[in-house]
């Protein structure tokens, strides 16, 4: 039996793995991850002790990593209702300090983008893309994720886009994740059997993860690498075919919209597609019997939870709100509408034995 899941190597078909010379252009570096990408973007920047860096408190800790590790105070933003930097926070909370504004893009949604660029012309910060969930070349500064959950995926690498310099880093050879990508492809398919396999590989600790515990902690790496040549051609090869990505994830985001009789937006690129609900963990345990595995993001300011973070509960209220009710149905290029209707008839189902209503 098929599994319907987010995070088991979403973003591949199996002909991304072949080998291909393709390489990512328009970009100024490359790195192995977008964190890696972030860090030496801000660096670039002049970004350093004593200077402030506004993000929004719905996003992984990664994001808060990467700021903490130059020495700089990150400072949390509330969001709205497209799940992106609120401005009316935001000019609350910009002063002479901030150095730099991170605009998130939440799940490919656009949000507010020209007024927050208009707040940071005005107040002096540079306004720099964290484009780990669109590809977008609208930043003048900008940082790009190809990790396995993103729009367009190298299995594991990241990059950046600026007219600052750039280190040029060593190569990492990935061979690991690229095992684990391929194989998580064939459990996806196979799950009856592809259960055990993960569970063994999980119980074993030979699962690559997104993000390490000692990042979860705050710890900054001891090397920085550049992307592995293994993953760029993957990343390549999709980012060729955005289009067509795109096109398929507003499809899927389209069919749940209908079918949840909730609000459907053409522009944006729907990484997942969110519900709120009163109760989101009961929905994914439901969910996860019928072998469908449902998203958590972001299920607690500045996530995973019980990542170390400096984020005071009670200063973003409507995060905290956000985290408490949000759950993702998958828009993964590999799922199609019979998938999709499966999870609808699950959501659907849950809602009518609890009685609890899907916005």
């Amino acid at each position: 039996m098929k599994a319907i899941a987010i995070s088991l190597a979403p973003n591949y078909r199996l002909s991304d793995f072949f080998p291909t010379d393709k390489k990512l252009t328009g970009f100024t570096a490359l790195f192995d991850s977008g964190r890696t990408a972030g860090y030496f973007l801000l660096k670039s920047l002049g970004v350093g002790p004593g200077d402030e860096v506004i993000v929004q408190a719905f996003t992984c800790v990664a994001v808060e990593n990467l700021v903490r590790w130059t020495g700089a105070t990150p400072v949390f933003c509330d969001i709205d209702d497209t799940l992106n930097l609120a401005p009316v926070d935001l000019k609350k909370k910009i002063s002479k300090k901030t150095k730099v504004v991170i605009y998130q893009g939440t799940m490919g949604n656009i949000g507010k983008i020209g007024e927050i660029r208009e707040i940071c012309r005005r107040s002096g910060a540079i306004l720099v893309g964290d484009c780990a969930h669109q590809i977008s070349f609208d930043f003048e500064h900008a940082f790009y994720s190809f990790g396995r959950d993103k729009v367009i995926s190298g299995v594991w690498g990241g990059a950046a886009v600026t007219n600052r310099e750039l280190p040029s880093l060593p190569l990492r050879m990935a061979y690991r994740e690229y095992f684990w990508a391929v194989l998580s492809y064939f459990i996806a398919r196979f799950y009856d059997l592809g259960k055990f396999v993960h569970y063994f590989l999980r119980r074993a600790n030979l699962v690559s993860k997104v993000l390490t515990d000692e990042e979860k902690n705050g710890a900054m790496p001891s090397n920085f690498y550049s992307m592995p040549k293994l993953f760029e051609g993957i990343a390549a090869t999709q980012l060729a075919r955005l289009d067509e990505l795109v096109a398929h994830r507003r499809k899927l985001a389209k069919y749940y919209a209908r079918e949840l009789g909730l609000k459907f937006h053409p522009d944006w690129t729907y990484l997942r597609f969110n519900i709120f609900v009163s109760e989101p963990d009961s929905l994914r345990k439901f969910a996860a019997k019928e072998n469908i595995f449902l998203g958590d993001w972001y299920n607690t300011p500045v996530s995973p939870r019980g990542a170390a973070t400096t984020y005071k509960t009670g200063s973003c209220p409507r995060v905290e709100r956000y985290c408490s009710t949000i759950v993702n149905l998958p828009t993964n290029p590999n799922l199609n509408l019979d998938d999709a209707k499966k999870v609808v008839e699950v959501v659907k189902l849950w809602s009518r034995e609890t009685g609890i209503k899907i916005s």
